[in-house]
């Protein structure tokens, strides 16, 4: 029995990348908010966000170029190739361009699906993550772009007076708003099955928006052990980068709790549910063929790094810099990051493939 059809792994990848992405960006944005400075681990979770969520958006590809019988990356490139010997660049490149199913999600787009939503927010927030890391590293940017001998002599627009201050903040809001958006999509694209009980509860975007925030915490995490280890230069600034992955640490402690309480309560809740399927789903989950992957995420994604999250932080900031602590913090978020994909991959599973009489299960290209 294929336990994820009618999707193929693609999926459960794009909404994990979704919501690390997003929740990246929400972590540094209220981490600035609580007075944090941008030094490298806030901007570095701002551009990463953005090349999380591209990476999601292949995944998304992919899964549509299956859905339409044929892997895009191989088939449809090398048909738009041949049109545009055949019927010039213009038009070749045009007929390429929407053969790609992703773009039918922009020039069709219907109210009522889940997916057209998502898409939409993921390009918006795709958008703004993108022109703030610009502003972040327009050092960098500035010189690549007068390397560049065709480029050169243009006036570079990062350099221009009053463009960072005009547009940095609401793109920095709208960017955080359409974050939340994309981490508690992740959970809504399954939430509205209804064919299937199991994820048919609001209690799905609480729990995978709880995940993907946790993962953000720790990607934030492993790029604060880095500067405090390697990048930081100065006395003060590895201080302060110290302090913020503590603080880091010690809310990804409380949000693993509660996602420990969600996940407890969410299969109890599906077990004593009067809908047959649900309870078999929960039955495969603690008892059946998915509790080799459901307890592995139980213990390694969240027991594990919640105890020594707990052990850390008791300690001083300062005692981060240790070679020990150090270990340790990158453990935990390590194991956390796992545990977003566990859940992830966890919860298609164990969506029952059995259809309730009378309902039907839609496959991505359908919602759009």
């Amino acid at each position: 029995m294929d336990l994820l059809a009618p999707w193929d792994w693609y999926i459960p990848m794009y909404i994990a990348l979704g919501g690390l992405g997003g929740g990246a960006f929400i972590v540094s944005y209220f981490a600035e908010l609580a007075g944090f400075k941008r030094r490298f681990t806030l901007k570095m979770l701002d551009l990463m966000a953005v090349f999380i969520i591209i990476a999601g958006l292949v995944f998304l590809i992919l899964d549509l170029s299956i859905v339409e019988e044929g892997p895009f990356l191989i088939r449809e490139i090398y048909v738009g190739l041949g049109n545009i010997a055949v019927l010039g660049p213009v038009r070749g490149l045009s007929e390429l361009f929407f053969s790609i199913p992703l773009v039918y999600l922009y020039i069709t787009p219907n109210p009522s699906s889940v997916i057209t939503w998502g898409t939409w927010l993921l390009t918006i927030f795709l958008i703004c993550a993108m022109v703030f890391s610009l502003f972040d590293f327009k050092e960098a940017i500035s010189a690549l772009i007068g390397a560049i001998p065709l480029v050169r002599k243009i006036r570079n627009p990062l350099s221009w007076k009053g463009i960072e201050g005009l547009l940095k903040r609401p793109v920095r809001f709208i960017g955080m708003l359409t974050a939340i958006g994309v981490t508690a999509y992740t959970g809504c694209f399954v939430a509205f099955v209804t064919a299937r009980p199991f994820w048919n509860t609001p209690l799905v975007p609480i729990l995978f928006t709880t995940s993907g925030v946790s993962a953000g915490l720790a990607l934030g995490e492993l790029f604060g052990v880095y500067s405090v280890a390697r990048g930081a230069k100065r006395e003060k600034e590895i201080e302060e980068e110290a302090h913020l992955t503590h603080v880091l640490g010690i809310v990804d402690t409380l949000l693993i709790g509660l996602e420990i309480g969600l996940v407890f309560f969410y299969v109890l809740i599906a077990a004593s549910s009067s809908v047959s399927a649900a309870v078999k789903s929960a039955n495969w989950l603690l008892f059946g063929p998915l509790a080799s992957v459901f307890y592995p995420f139980i213990i390694l994604g969240l027991l594990a790094p919640e105890i020594i999250y707990v052990y850390l932080w008791r300690l001083d900031p300062k005692e981060l810099r240790t070679r020990r602590t150090l270990l340790l913090t990158v453990t935990a978020a390590v194991l956390v990051i796992v545990g977003l994909l566990l859940l992830r991959f966890t919860w298609f599973m164990v969506g029952f493939p059995e259809p309730i009489p009378g309902s039907t299960i839609p496959v991505p290209g359908g919602w759009a």
